[in-house]
């Protein structure tokens, strides 16, 4: 299969006094420190393989980098956040290689409130309609600038605030006698909550969708029964589309807040852009098997400028997805 080799920005106050390379199943992640970008940053380097490059990525998170991020930070106690890919290249000969370079643009946005929400907001207070402190505090905490695993955690307490507890009863399947019941989530509150939202959305397919998420999601982040993988965060952040908008726009009908933020993702004051530059270029070494692209910091200021180097010449980025 292709090679690819990655290079991610890692957040970490972790310090060396020379690059070190960390060996994990059968691969190895690279660690700049000689060379750090500041006194909170560094690059990191891993090779992998896969059928195209979002495969092999995904494969190296959870295999390589995971694994030894968490053996360094257990040791030093101390964070080792992977923030950004920047860079990917494959291994290829000859003069022409390809590339995917990413330009990732975060800006501060600060959230807007005016004098009519203002208003809203008051009228509430005033009121004092009966809403749980309780759900309304998980949510203000999953709309910090914080992880996807962070955010499910937050936005999942305040689903199963929302719904509530009832008391589960079940029999011993043999002799059918009853066995001591327990207090759990109320399936019934939280099926109207998320009905309310998706009228379309049978029991059935209600009784499947909360499974998979208590299952798949929830169980093994409370209870440690497994490490989060690329996949799992997927799916929490698909999950959290579903039942937190949900539980949020069921709280703001009862608070009367007519202008409430409509939008899907939380306002967390920053706006975030990632553009991917699919790039040709040419080496003049055919013996490397990695090549990096010229003028990388050029090519990440071009949608401003408008100017790309004339070494490179972009690709169709839809193709990218196989390469």
């Amino acid at each position: 299969m292709p090679r690819y080799r990655f290079t991610y920005l890692l957040e970490t106050p972790i310090s060396a006094e020379r690059d070190v390379t960390f060996d994990h199943g059968g691969s190895a992640a690279h660690l700049s420190f000689a060379n750090r970008i500041d006194e909170n940053h560094i690059h990191l380097q891993a090779v992998a393989e896969g059928q195209n490059w979002l495969e092999a990525n995904e494969l190296l998170m959870d295999d390589v980098v995971s694994p030894v991020l968490d053996a360094i930070s257990l040791h030093r106690k101390a964070p080792m956040m992977l923030q950004d890919l920047l860079l990917v290249v494959k291994a290829e000969n000859g003069h022409v290689r390809k590339a995917v370079v990413i330009d990732h643009n975060i800006q501060n946005m600060p959230v807007a409130l005016g004098d009519a929400e203002i208003g809203e907001i008051e009228s509430f207070l005033k009121n004092r309609p009966a809403l749980s402190h309780a759900v309304m505090r998980w949510l203000r905490y999953c709309y910090r600038p914080i992880t996807v695993l962070e955010r499910f955690v937050f936005s999942w307490l305040s689903f199963e605030n929302r719904a509530g507890t009832m008391q589960v009863r079940r029999q011993c399947p043999e002799c059918r006698k009853d066995l001591p019941s327990f207090p759990g989530l109320n399936r019934d509150e939280a099926y109207e909550v998320l009905r309310k939202e998706h009228p379309a959305m049978s029991r059935a397919e209600f009784d499947i969708t909360f499974r998979h998420w208590s299952w798949e999601l929830r169980n093994p982040v409370f209870h440690g029964g497994k490490a989060v993988s690329t996949k799992m965060r997927t799916e929490m952040q698909q999950a959290m589309d579903f039942y937190r908008v949900a539980v949020e726009h069921d709280l703001q009908r009862q608070a009367g807040y007519r202008l409430a933020y409509p939008g899907l993702h939380p306002q967390d004051g920053s706006l975030r852009v990632d553009i991917h530059h699919f790039v040709e270029y040419r080496t003049d070494d055919v013996n490397l098997e990695f090549a990096d692209p010229p003028h990388r910091e050029a090519l990440l200021v071009m949608v401003e400028k408008q100017e790309l180097p004339k070494e490179l010449t972009l690709l169709d980025m839809n193709t990218a997805k196989h390469w």
